[in-house]
């Protein structure tokens, strides 16, 4: 889309980008997105619906009796989160998790680095292969592995990596491990079976 625009329209993109930004890194800190009492997270709330189901409780169950417990609500439907992400972390444990992040990232990295190979020069594949990077490390804050979105966004990233490469099958099975731990991918999915249908 933006190889279309003319050089100083796709300047003014960038800059407007690169604005947004700093706006972000610039604006004070907002308090935390919490429900309940002051000291008790969203992601406290999913660590310990995890916890719950390490200890043999199913996960509907654990979930609903945890958000009750907090004040949390249960409606709409989409407010309870999908069980994968916090079933396997029960099973393999957070540390093992951060593992599997740190293992994505990798494959975020590699597939970028091929995707963008024939596209632009080396420079500008190595500086958008550190962006990427350095925009992966919050995975290196281990709590932040309860929140699902982390996830749902390094696996959106392999699939677009893997359109731009054209290798359908790849794509959908990244967009379908996204679709198992939120309903976030749903507009990418929509999005690419649109594209697909048209084709």
């Amino acid at each position: 889309m933006l190889e279309r625009l003319p050089r100083p329209l796709a300047l003014l993109v960038l800059g407007l980008f690169l604005l947004a930004c700093a706006w972000c890194f610039a604006a004070p800190p907002q308090a935390p997105d919490v429900v309940g009492t002051r000291e008790y997270t969203d992601l406290q709330l999913f660590r310990d619906i995890t916890a719950r189901v390490a200890s043999g409780v199913p996960y509907h169950e654990a979930a609903a009796q945890t958000h009750r417990a907090h004040a949390y609500p249960l409606k709409p439907f989409v407010t309870v989160r999908e069980p994968t992400l916090f079933v396997l972390a029960a099973r393999l444990g957070w540390p093992m998790m951060q593992v599997l992040a740190f293992g994505l990232v990798a494959g975020v990295l590699i597939a970028w680095a091929a995707a963008l190979r024939p596209l632009v020069s080396p420079a500008e594949r190595w500086g958008a292969l550190a962006g990427v990077a350095l925009a992966s490390l919050a995975i290196a804050n281990v709590g932040l592995l309860a929140g699902t979105e982390p996830w749902v966004g390094l696996l959106l990233s392999i699939a677009l990596a893997c359109r731009l490469r054209g290798l359908p099958r790849a794509e959908l099975a990244a967009v379908g491990a996204a679709l198992l731990l939120r309903e976030l991918a749903l507009p990418y999915a929509l999005l690419a079976l649109t594209f697909a249908a048209l084709r």
